[in-house]
């Protein structure tokens, strides 16, 4: 791997993961709380491992749940390597721009796993770090994790009367249906595990 982003400390990696806890998501948006990336990923990584554990024993798919955690712990990973959180309705905005975008992710990737000074390191952690090796059905449960948690965070900030998380809000709504209506395991979810997600510490105590 040789790109414009390989000028990176060797092994720095995991230094480039801790500095998440300094990216704060939602940087154009005005958040009652704060969320830093480092608590999304913690968020999405255990959705993801619930929806694994759902997958397994509730589906009988052949899934790994602790795969699924691990994959969800790097997904930010270009994020931390200089990319930063860019707002997902940009993003997505046209072809043009979400192919341009994942395409400076991709360089951001491969970059960092090339700080690995180790090359049976470096390949073991590719699988791991660079989004496009991930295989397809964990790729499909760490995004519906992603905007299951996108989703509290939005309801939460709508709920504390900031309506500037009103259309976030809808928008992971719609995009909670369609995954629901192609994996049982995240309607199951939906169904058992969002709801106490949305109630106040009192409300989760018998």
């Amino acid at each position: 791997m040789n790109n414009q982003f390989s000028k990176y400390k060797p092994n720095s990696l995991v230094a480039w993961m801790l500095r998440l806890k300094y990216m704060i998501r939602w940087p154009l948006m005005r958040s009652s709380i704060k969320e830093s990336v480092a608590e999304h990923t913690v968020e999405v990584a255990v959705i993801a491992h619930h929806l694994a554990v759902i997958a397994k024993v509730k589906f009988g798919k052949d899934t790994d749940p602790q795969m699924a955690a691990t994959y969800s712990l790097y997904h930010e990973a270009s994020e931390a390597g200089g990319t930063s959180d860019i707002p997902t309705p940009v993003k997505y905005s046209s072809p043009v721009l979400t192919e341009a975008f994942k395409a400076l992710e991709h360089e951001v990737e491969t970059g960092m796993v090339d700080s690995y000074s180790d090359n049976e390191i470096k390949e073991y952690m590719s699988k791991f770090i660079v989004q496009r090796s991930i295989p397809a059905k964990y790729k499909t449960l760490v995004k519906a994790a992603d905007i299951i948690a996108r989703y509290i965070k939005s309801m939460q900030e709508v709920n504390n009367k900031n309506r500037e998380f009103t259309k976030a809000a809808e928008r992971a709504g719609k995009d909670i249906e369609h995954y629901s209506k192609e994996l049982p395991e995240v309607a199951y979810f939906i169904e058992h595990f969002l709801d106490p997600c949305e109630k106040t510490l009192d409300d989760l105590i018998m």
